[in-house]
């Protein structure tokens, strides 16, 4: 059983916490690197249909993506609805995040390359990874949070005041799926699609990490399973540094 499938069994299985993790080898610092946002042409989604030999075909052309969402910020822990806000991590978030390192460099996952989200809590989530690994931590602007609008900043509670009846309340979250100034859940998802062509392009074959944030990670899945963002919405809640093999 290779890296990939063991590393799948388990999640699928129950053997490993929340607080999970992918590195590789050791270094004493992180490279943080900015690429610009791409804007390619890249709107269409993965279609998981076909014959056997065209799957296989895909499955070489594309790389082997994990999605982690970044450890617990402190407007988590404040029930605050943080979209761009750039909180750091607290201190369990980042207790989270180098179980997630020491869980990969256990596992001996070796990854290729690691993408963050620019906002500090992934990116504080996703070194702890690269100092684990000698990987370098490159910064995607496609992989930010999903904006709030109005709603950023604002507690939990406050969202049927803004978004009044559109919303989706799935197992752990209530989303709201409009309000002023907040990007919309079809634009979230057509920038995951945007997001996992890149790294396609990029990593044919390759071990990718990408660490961000619950509603994108969420369209990240979705996308990969050539889902709408609806269904996306209605997959299970995305625990802080909680890992999925797309």
């Amino acid at each position: 059983m290779n890296q990939s499938m063991r590393l799948c069994h388990r999640i699928q299985h129950g053997s490993f916490p929340c607080e999970l993790s992918f590195s590789l080898f050791q270094l004493q610092q992180v490279k943080v690197i900015d690429i610009d946002e791409r804007n390619s042409n890249s709107n269409g989604s993965y279609n998981p249909t076909g014959t056997a030999e065209e799957a296989h075909c895909n499955q070489r052309l594309m790389a082997q993506i994990y999605v982690c969402r970044h450890g617990q910020d402190m407007d988590n822990v404040a029930g605050i609805l943080n979209g761009h806000r750039d909180e750091p991590l607290s201190a369990l978030g980042k207790s989270q995040a180098a179980a997630l390192a020491q869980k990969v460099k256990d596992e001996q996952l070796q990854l290729n390359a690691i993408y963050t989200s620019p906002l500090r809590r992934a990116k504080e989530t996703a070194e702890e990874v690269g100092r684990s690994t000698g990987v370098p931590v490159v910064v995607m602007a496609d992989l930010i949070e999903r904006d709030f609008g109005v709603l950023t900043g604002k507690p939990y509670a406050d969202i049927p005041k803004y978004a009044g009846e559109n919303v989706v309340q799935t197992d752990k979250v209530l989303y709201f799926l409009s309000a002023e100034g907040s990007e919309t859940f079809d634009k979230c998802i057509e920038r995951a699609h945007r997001v996992l062509n890149d790294v396609d392009a990029r990593h044919k074959g390759d071990h990718v990490l990408l660490v961000c944030h619950g509603d994108i990670g969420k369209m990240l899945v979705a996308a990969r399973k050539g889902m709408g963002w609806r269904d996306g919405l209605e997959a299970p809640y995305f625990a802080n540094t909680e890992v999925r093999q797309l």
